[in-house]
């Protein structure tokens, strides 16, 4: 699992993975518990290249960092949620939802879709899966974008303007 997207943790395992486990036992992927000691987590995680504008004095972001799920298709990230956040967000609004009945858990923010998100699978049939929900969509609220957290973090590159 490398990405040059995301910014490596100074020190492997310095986080407080182990709550994600009390809460879920068995049920969370190895990858997310690799993941989450691997990099650093929260809105300043993501690695983007950026370009200094004159005309604004600003260091505008050249593009988001996402995943080509298909041509047509593509997922955008906004940032990975903090451990805290995914546990609070599973607490108080996944958890008796139609997500945590699909037994998925949100690790992620789109830029896309503020109310949906990525979503990783932690149930005997969906496990390590990744999902992207989107709340807007009639069909295919819940779309399944690849088969590992490890193979979609390998696969972000930096999109383009």
């Amino acid at each position: 699992m490398e990405s040059k997207h995301i910014k490596k943790r100074e020190t492997f395992g310095k986080c407080d993975w182990a709550s994600l486990v009390d809460l879920f036992r068995n049920a969370i992927p190895e990858s997310l518990i690799t993941f989450c000691k691997t990099y650093e987590l929260g809105a300043d995680a993501l690695i983007v290249e950026r370009v200094y504008r004159e005309d604004i004095d600003y260091n505008e972001m050249v593009g988001p960092i996402g995943y080509y799920h298909t041509p047509r298709e593509e997922v955008f990230l906004n940032h990975f949620l903090t451990i805290q956040e995914v546990i609070l967000t599973w607490k108080l609004e996944d958890k008796d939802e139609e997500t945590g009945k699909n037994n998925l858990l949100k690790i992620a923010h789109l830029s896309s879709d503020p109310n949906g998100g990525l979503y990783i699978g932690i149930g005997k049939n969906n496990k390590d899966n990744i999902y992207v929900v989107n709340w807007d969509r009639d069909e295919k609220k819940f779309m399944k974008v690849c088969d590992s957290l490890s193979s979609f973090i390998s696969s972000l590159v930096q999109c383009y303007n």
